[in-house]
Order: structure tokens, then sequence, then C-alpha cells
């Protein structure tokens, strides 16, 4: 007597499933790419330039150094509604959802940099229209207070931390100092700024337990509603 196959009685039911799931696609993305200039007031800021126009004293500079993260980039839809930009995860620039951007090439005067440059942040969206942009400037709280040393790209820059408590700085600007017109018959007097942004009044945690708590976290939250990463750029005056 001819033994039932009885597992064959569910097979075409299998079969048909596994077609629909082909035949469905899966959501439509979009790769976006969000770009960034380092200006001064309409010029653009660059290593081994000097410029003129820093502040209400228009003081003159050379840029030194100028780094900083992002995180938690989104793109407004057309009803209003957020979606978060999901970064290219590419081991250098990006990870998670922390982007470093860098404006110094690591020549003339920003001869304490590196050379590569990053002016953009890069991920995708689902298809639609996006008509906005809303990023932090700062490294979420869950990451900002791990060992630099033990931290994949691009949080493993050891310049661009302050201490374990206090963590990364979030916006490093360094400008060097040229020389200034002095007062007639005054000897010339040089300026130099450092401008860097981090969370700070940060007391607690242990290594490898909770993150300090800190009394002044400084994220702040960009909101451009009129964006458009098609044709628009980020600006950061320096200016």
């Amino acid at each position: 007597m001819k033994r039932p196959l009885h597992g064959w009685r569910s097979a075409p039911a299998i079969v048909l499933l596994a077609c629909v799931a082909l035949v469905l696609p899966a959501h439509a993305q979009q790769a976006i790419e969000v770009r960034m200039r380092a200006m001064v007031g309409d010029a653009p800021l660059t290593c081994g330039q000097r410029v003129d126009a820093l502040g209400a004293s228009r003081t003159p500079a050379m840029l030194a150094d100028l780094r900083l993260y992002v995180s938690g980039v989104e793109l407004r839809r057309d009803d209003g509604t957020y979606v978060p930009l999901a970064l290219e995860q590419d081991r250098a620039w990006q990870h998670r959802d922390v982007a470093l951007l860098d404006f110094e090439d690591g020549a003339g005067s920003c001869n304490m940099g590196t050379k590569p440059v990053r002016d953009v942040v890069r991920g995708t969206v689902p298809e639609a229209r996006y008509r906005g942009l809303r990023f932090t400037l700062g490294v979420p709280p869950d990451l900002n207070h791990a060992d630099p040393t033990l931290a994949p790209a691009p949080l493993n820059l050891t310049a661009m931390f302050w201490s374990w408590q206090a963590g990364y700085k979030f916006l490093k600007l360094d400008l060097a100092p040229t020389a200034a017109p002095g007062a007639s018959g005054a000897p010339v007097r040089r300026v130099a700024f450092s401008f860097h942004v981090g969370s700070t009044g940060c007391a607690g945690g242990m290594r490898g337990g909770d993150a300090p708590r800190c009394t002044q976290p400084n994220r702040v939250v960009i909101d451009l509603p009129q964006f458009d990463p098609a044709t628009d750029l980020v600006i950061a005056d320096v200016g």
C-alpha cells in the first residue's frame, strides 16, 4: 500500500505565498544628499585665506579648524511629517545616525588638521517630495561618553573629544591669528579664536555603565522648514 504524502497538501499554498511576496515591491527609497558649506558672509571660508569680517569688530583671521557632528537628520514631507534620513554607513564619515562634517584640508593655516574634507550628509528616505530639514548639532547621549580610542569612525577622533564625562566637541572652530592694525603709533596686535561646543556640567556615570548626566547638554536643533535638498545648501556662516 502506498504511503500518503500528507506533507504535499500545503505546498501549493506555500508556493502561492512565495509568489505574492516576490510580486509585491518593497517601498522604493531615494538617495538624498544634504550639502553644507562654510562661509563668511558671501565668501567661502577656506584654509590659507584671510577673512576680515569676523564679528561686529570685523576682526581679521584665518581658518585653522572647522569640524562638527550632526545627528538625527530628518526631512519634512509636504504633509508636514518628518522622516528620518537613514544614513549611509560608510565606516568613515557616518555611523548610526551621526555624521561628521570637516571643512579644513590640513593645508596652510589648517596644518594641525587632516587632509580629507567632507561637506555632505548622505542617506536614503522613502520616495516622496521633501521640503524641509531638521537636524541636531551634537552627538546623541548614548554615544557621547564612550572611549574615542575604541569607537568606530567618525567618533574615533581624539581631536574632537574633551573628556570621558564631557564627551565630544560637537563643534570645533579655531581661527589662526593674523596681523590686525592697531591704533596710530601702537604696535600691531594679533588675535585668535577658539570656539568649541559640547555638553558641559557632566557628572556621574562609570565606564561601561550609565552615561554621565549633563546640566547643559548643548545639543542644538536646527530647523529649516523651506529647505529643498535638491537645490539648497546649509550654510555655516562663521562671520
